[in-house]
């Protein structure tokens, strides 16, 4: 029996697949302290066939690729995209503060949800459904179910990215399998970003108390020009923390961790 030729996440062709980094190489030199020490990534991720269990390890920043699109998105659209969003992203991760008009929040909310996506594609049905990157394709922005925030970091050398599939549903409906969101994490050295989305259920955007003090968010577009990072940032126990939030009712818990989020110096 031949071998089903595998598709293109987001566009569904069945060319040739390539390989795409899931930290930008533009973002790797970066990932280092100040007198070039290398830095190191941790990627969390759900083990194949074990919903419930999540497993880290550390690997080289630059090193993980996947391989999950078609020529054609990754060098079209997908690479205009990193070099619209690069500029924006580039002050932060020197530690310098940016300001996003609203245009520019588009761009950088539009390419956290492509990482996010592509991050999260090499899980299979223990995934999120295919309409994420179907939707997310033709659109090319977040959907109106989806929340992205910025937030700063301290440690240039700790880099993180995680994806969290998660099963949504209001209080009175049935449990949906596959997994219809998620919620995910891109961080690199000084920059760090959240990102969390659903379909179907018409569910409010939780409020992101308690980590009001060092989330910003940029979709939806709330301010028509957002500073980040504020006054607060977060450690590297900070952003673990913020891996693991979990929705109940109206609200991103659990409580933030009091010594991870620390004033910015």
């Amino acid at each position: 029996m031949m071998r089903a030729m595998a598709a293109c996440v987001f566009c569904g062709s069945e060319a040739s697949l390539t390989l795409e980094h899931i930290i930008p190489v533009w973002m790797v030199r970066y990932q280092q302290s100040p007198d070039g020490e290398p830095g190191r990534l941790e990627r969390w991720s759900v083990q194949r066939g074990r919903r419930d269990e999540r497993s880290a390890y550390p690997t080289r920043g630059g090193s993980q690729k996947v391989r999950s699109v078609c020529s054609d998105c990754n060098n079209g659209w997908m690479s205009d995209l990193e070099t619209q969003v690069q500029p924006l992203l580039e002050p932060l991760l020197r530690k310098n503060a940016i300001r996003l008009s609203e245009a520019e929040q588009t761009v950088v909310a539009t390419w956290a949800v492509k990482t996010a996506l592509v991050l999260g594609s090499t899980m299979g049905r223990y995934g999120v459904v295919r309409e994420h990157y179907a939707d997310f394709y033709n659109d090319r922005r977040p959907s109106a179910g989806t929340l992205v925030a910025l937030a700063g970091g301290v440690d240039s050398r700790f880099s993180m990215v995680d994806f969290k599939p998660m099963r949504v549903t209001d209080v009175f409906g049935p449990m949906p399998f596959p997994q219809t969101a998620y919620a995910a994490l891109i961080s690199v050295g000084y920059l760090v970003v959240w990102v969390a989305s659903w379909r179907d259920v018409p569910l409010p955007l939780p409020r992101l108390r308690p980590w009001e003090e060092p989330l910003v968010p940029i979709w939806p577009i709330m301010n028509p020009v957002v500073e980040c990072p504020v006054k607060y940032v977060l450690d590297p126990s900070g952003i673990q923390a913020l891996s693991n939030v979990a929705f109940r009712g109206e609200d991103v818990n659990p409580p933030k961790p009091s010594r991870s989020i620390i004033e910015a110096p």
